[in-house]
């Protein structure tokens, strides 16, 4: 009788297949995996076993986020940058909850806005930066429109730009900045909505957002034309989402549902409810490795 070699080598990790129907060679014994514990993943989707780690720092580290020459994280309740020589700079103190980020490039140095719902600011250049409302300088006509603007920036838990505005969402509210200046904001443009929003992100062709009891596609380029289409009855895990490289579409978890993905015109597709019991989720974390397999976590 001959033997068969059971998982003696990976191909990879898929994200859209389950353990009982991956690809399996019964000469070698290579199998594609669901999941996997303390590998490295290359460029072919080839797997490794990691060679150990060496401990550089302790604490409790969340909230990563690639700045590009270095990165952000919060330390132990402080806000903190990742040097590229892996030194670690502390830059304030902002408690302990968890930080959103929005990069945006302005021409002299890359700007990071900062909130975690308690606190905000920005960090410019490596550097700590008030996230203030700026004194407005114009014509005399516009004074009385400013006066109506809010007189501080709205701490939200979650931040995005499209098209030149900022969309704060606090709570159920989401907040939409003046085109190109961050700091002002009029609460007659808010738009509110039933539950804690879980998402919002943007295509080229509008925002989506989800609210704790479905998805919506804010079709249009900004608050002067946005339209309300709601595309899925079923709420986003919050943190699942990203949008996918080199495609003008957006992937994301449904609580109970599966992995979704859906496209600038408001399509949406289940990619695993056919193969994929998905576990209830509150929260989670995603990543999208460069063969654009999507790794997601939840909690």
């Amino acid at each position: 009788m001959k033997t068969v070699p059971l998982l003696r080598s990976a191909t990879g990790l898929k994200d859209k297949l389950n353990a009982e129907r991956a690809p399996f060679n019964v000469e070698t014994g290579a199998a594609s995996l669901t999941v996997a514990t303390d590998v490295t993943l290359d460029l072919t989707g080839a797997l490794s076993r990691r060679g150990g780690r060496t401990v550089l720092y302790s604490g409790k580290f969340h909230s990563l986020f690639s700045c590009g020459s270095y990165g952000l994280c919060v330390r132990d309740g402080i806000l903190s940058v990742v040097n590229a020589n892996l030194t670690i700079t502390s830059v304030r103190s902002v408690g302990d909850g968890r930080m959103v980020y929005a990069l945006v490039h302005d021409g002299l140095y890359d700007r990071v806005y900062y909130m975690n719902g308690v606190v905000s600011g920005i960090v410019s250049d490596g550097s700590y930066a008030a996230w203030d409302v700026l004194p407005y300088v114009g014509i005399q006509s516009t004074v009385q429109k400013v006066i109506s603007y809010m007189p501080r920036v709205p701490v939200g838990h979650m931040v995005r730009v499209f098209n030149g505005i900022m969309y704060i969402a606090k709570d159920n509210v989401i907040y939409p900045s003046e085109r190109y200046a961050y700091s002002w904001y009029d609460p007659q443009k808010a738009y509110t909505f039933r539950k804690r929003i879980s998402m919002m992100r943007n295509v080229t062709t509008g925002l989506y957002v989800s609210d704790g009891t479905e998805v919506i596609f804010m079709m249009g380029h900004g608050p002067e034309d946005f339209a309300r289409v709601p595309v899925c009855p079923y709420s986003v895990i919050e943190g699942s989402d990203i949008n996918m490289p080199d495609q003008d579409s957006l992937r994301f978890a449904l609580s109970g549902r599966g992995i979704c993905t859906v496209d600038n015109a408001g399509a949406i597709v289940n990619l695993t409810e056919t193969f994929l019991n998905f576990p209830e989720a509150g929260i989670g974390a995603c990543h999208i490795t460069k063969d654009k397999q999507y790794i997601l976590t939840v909690a």
